[in-house]
């Protein structure tokens, strides 16, 4: 606990608005029509990641392992309630996800990056309807809109591609759209 005070108070110190900005990329192993899964990753910019590390890499090894690991991904669970800043829609209509978990904490270059499995409620069908998605931030994390990356990959993957909507309504995010032909 006093780790997450010590990780929140240098970024209201640091950042008069939000206090983190991430990259995010979003990778599709696409092998069937039907996708029930995928993984997200956000990228922690430098200020926030050298946060995480003196607040969770408590023995200074650029590592998070055992209690430290357990520690970073229980500071994480307060995005949860916001589906860990992911917007989907199928047909303009809001998905839910079934679970959404951390699957990978890394640092590379005092760079810290955290990958996430996401678990569908139902399965959408990319060449019939596809799936629409958004990152979106909050009064404490801003999202780099400009940087959102995204991978296809599997054996239907020549046939999908990656679509960045026009800009609906006033939102101040981006929506993607996968969708495959047969």
């Amino acid at each position: 606990m006093t780790a997450l005070l010590f990780f929140i108070l240098s970024f209201q110190w640091v950042h008069a608005q939000a206090l983190m900005t991430l990259t995010t990329r979003f990778e599709f192993s696409i092998h069937k029509a039907q996708s029930s899964a995928f993984e997200m990753t956000w990228y922690f910019d430098k200020n926030a990641s050298t946060s995480l590390l003196i607040a969770f890499d408590t023995n200074s090894d650029s590592q998070f392992r055992g209690k430290e690991k357990l520690d970073l991904i229980r500071m994480l669970k307060q995005f949860e309630a916001q589906g860990y800043l992911l917007q989907l829609k199928r047909n303009e209509s809001p998905i839910k996800t079934e679970s959404i978990r951390v699957i990978s904490l890394d640092v590379a270059n005092s760079l810290v990056s955290v990958t996430f499995g996401v678990q569908l409620e139902q399965p959408v069908d990319l060449q019939k309807t596809g799936l629409s998605l958004a990152f979106v931030g909050d009064e404490r994390v801003d999202i780099d809109q400009d940087a959102v990356t995204s991978k296809l990959t599997g054996m239907l993957a020549k046939n999908c591609s990656v679509k960045m909507l026009e800009n609906q309504s006033l939102d101040s995010h981006n929506w993607y759209q996968i969708f495959c032909t047969r």
